[in-house]
């Protein structure tokens, strides 16, 4: 079984609050919620991730493990959502683009796609060079 995101959401918070109640206020839950979701997180994982002491939680070693990874995902879900709500941006034109052999090879095909998503009016055009050259192209304002 999977942990959902919420679970995550709210191990996270207590991880950076250090404390159960200030996590439940931070996430708008009562503290019993949010009990119950760490609880459940622990029986999924197998692992107790907090050690209570008499000001708050401590991560355990298993919870440090798990909060970087928890903190990754909380992430890369903040990320997907503004994505999705990015509109292409009405750039049109042409754009002149010096490039080494290693840049085509490796990272072009990954960049062409992201630039044609999001610019879809935008020409480029790729000058391939040597790195001194397309130094040079830059300077003199070719590129």
């Amino acid at each position: 079984m999977l942990p959902t995101l919420k679970q995550l959401q709210y191990f996270v918070a207590i991880a950076e609050t250090g404390q159960v109640s200030r996590a439940a206020l931070r996430c708008h839950v009562s503290q019993s919620s949010m009990t119950a979701s760490l609880k459940g997180l622990e029986e999924i994982v197998g692992a107790a991730l907090f050690t209570r002491h008499a000001s708050g939680v401590r991560l355990t070693e298993a919870g440090i493990r798990l909060l970087r990874h928890a903190q990754q995902i909380e992430q890369s879900v903040q990320e997907a959502v503004t994505a999705a709500s990015v509109r292409p941006m009405p750039l049109a034109g042409v754009v002149r683009v010096g490039v080494t052999e290693t840049i085509t090879a490796y990272v072009l095909p990954r960049l062409l796609q992201a630039v044609e998503q999001k610019f879809p009016r935008l020409e480029l055009q790729f000058v391939e060079r040597e790195r001194d050259d397309v130094e040079r192209g830059i300077h003199a304002g070719e590129i």
